[in-house]
């Protein structure tokens, strides 16, 4: 992507919040918010890249029911579902980022998206179907 291409949401955990929109809501919908706005504001947007990183700390502020074995890569395809659900005409892109080589090499792992559903909380769920 050439600069212009694109436009970057950056926050720490990356898409941590969007695989918890029950346990994490203000967070959450502070990213729908986000990605719909500039959906909204761009209409050549069709795409969203979600990246999420191996041995993310953003857990640590996060409830324990985030918590487990291969969390980050276990949210990536809920957030990706989430973000599907609330913006059906995106297509969503999953990366997983983990460093090799003694942490001098990146290497990034396509992954699909859930299947499973991911219900946001009911009172802003009507909010997003204008982005549809």
């Amino acid at each position: 992507l050439k600069n212009g291409d694109f436009i970057p949401i950056r926050n720490g955990g990356g898409p941590t919040p969007l695989a918890h929109p029950n346990t994490l809501p203000s967070r959450c919908k502070w990213m729908i918010r986000q990605i719909q706005f500039f959906c909204q504001k761009f209409s050549s947007i069709d795409r969203t890249i979600l990246v999420a990183h191996k041995n993310c700390g953003y857990y640590a502020t996060t409830p324990s029911q985030c918590h487990g074995q291969g969390k980050e890569r276990r949210d990536l395809p809920l957030a990706g579902s989430l973000v599907k659900q609330v913006i059906p005409r995106l297509n969503v892109e999953l990366y997983y980022a983990e460093l090799i080589n003694g942490d001098i090499e990146v290497t990034f792992e396509e992954l699909q998206i859930s299947e499973d559903v991911i219900t946001p909380p009911i009172e802003w769920t009507r909010q997003y179907e204008t982005a549809k």
